[in-house]
């Protein structure tokens, strides 16, 4: 059977920690943020931090902090050599979906403007909630995939544990918001520290 893939979207499609960072401080008013206290809030689910949507177990795709967001990441590129990884596993198994802590809406909008749209059959953002692993079981759910047939492709250690409370593997990349020491804490299944590494494990698992 061939491997399924979760891809995270900030700081794995693209390298968006400087705009997320910036936009903590401002939208969010913490003006006196560290780079690396802001780094930790992934260590579990950034929304025991940031403050967006209040009490709501969703996140609004209007909530100020991803109007902001939505026009500036646009800007930003994709991580280079992150879309020959998508072709090579859209040519070898299921296409991945997105599990993702943005709202769908501005994720889609990146998509479609960075001709990356067919790469990726679903997106479950933070608009249809907060926690990560009610969206993992979905998005197993839909596509009829096991958690133990099923990769998550990270860059942060909150999301490892996520995976792995849910029964599922992950690769961690070290292009992301969290550095390779920081990822080791969480025992990823696979580390890798360029799309290229990535593009060769994913041949190498859907050979296995």
């Amino acid at each position: 059977m061939k491997p399924y893939f979760l891809f995270d979207f900030d700081g794995v499609v693209i390298d968006s920690f400087h705009l997320c960072y910036e936009l903590s401080q401002t939208i969010n008013s913490r003006p006196d943020l560290t780079h690396g206290a802001f780094r930790d809030w992934f260590n579990g689910n950034v929304y025991k931090h940031l403050d967006v949507s209040g009490e709501s177990s969703v996140v609004a795709e209007d909530d100020p902090f991803f109007v902001a967001y939505k026009p500036r990441v646009v800007e930003l590129s994709p991580v280079p050599g992150i879309q020959k990884v998508l072709e090579t596993i859209c040519e070898i198994t299921l296409p991945p979906s997105i599990i993702s802590s943005t709202p769908s809406g501005p994720i889609r909008h990146y998509l479609a403007e960075h001709g990356l749209t067919s790469f990726f059959e679903r997106i479950y953002g933070a608009d249809m909630g907060k926690h990560k692993i009610p969206k993992m079981k979905r998005a197993l759910a839909d596509a009829g995939q096991t958690a133990e047939n099923t990769f998550f492709v990270t860059d942060t250690l909150g999301d490892i544990r996520e995976a792995a409370a849910v029964g599922m593997r992950s690769i961690a990349v070290t292009w992301g918001f969290h550095p390779e020491t920081t990822l080791l804490e969480g025992t990823p299944t696979h580390l890798v520290h360029t799309p290229d590494e990535l593009d060769e494990l994913v041949r190498a698992l859907s050979e296995a």
